[in-house]
């Protein structure tokens, strides 16, 4: 918000938007809309979605991405296991059907898009970094409570997507 201040932000709190949690259920309550313009900043369709859904990246400014992390912990149940789901995770048959921009640099970019590094209005390391922050992810947070109120729905741990 710094970039662009607070009018766009009260632009949107006048639009009365439902803030719900999780990125699998916004797009739920996308396809059971009968509004004619529904908007989620949260959830992966992919980059060449499914009707009736569509993407726009801006043309000014930028927008946030970044690279899905994952770990196996030191003392896991089944870490043979851990590392072959990591290593299909990584593997050319799924990096190639997701839909995504791939982390892999040695795989191309979706098609129409560059890679990820080299996308236009994009810097996926920049979100690390800010999460990195604790004290302004959290001030973030209460900022955006205190004006939209908490994020509705079941955790995305439980709610079956």
């Amino acid at each position: 918000m710094q970039q662009y201040g607070y009018s766009w932000f009260e632009a949107l709190l006048a639009q009365n938007p439902r803030w719900v949690r999780g990125t699998g259920a916004p797009v739920d309550v996308i396809l059971s809309s009968n509004g004619t313009y529904t908007a989620t900043f949260t959830s992966f369709i992919g980059l060449t979605p499914f009707a009736p859904l569509g993407i726009a990246h801006p043309v000014q400014g930028e927008f946030v991405s970044w690279p899905q992390t994952g770990a196996i912990l030191k003392n896991a149940p089944h870490p043979e296991a851990a590392k072959l789901l990591h290593s299909w995770i990584l593997s050319d048959e799924y990096q190639n059907v997701t839909g995504a921009w791939s982390v892999r640099r040695d795989l191309p970019a979706p098609a129409g898009y560059e890679k990820i590094m080299d996308q236009v209005g994009t810097d996926p390391t920049k979100f690390g970094q800010f999460m990195a922050d604790r004290s302004a992810v959290e001030r973030l947070r209460f900022f955006f409570e205190d004006r939209i109120g908490t994020p509705q729905g079941l955790s995305p741990l439980i709610d079956g997507l």
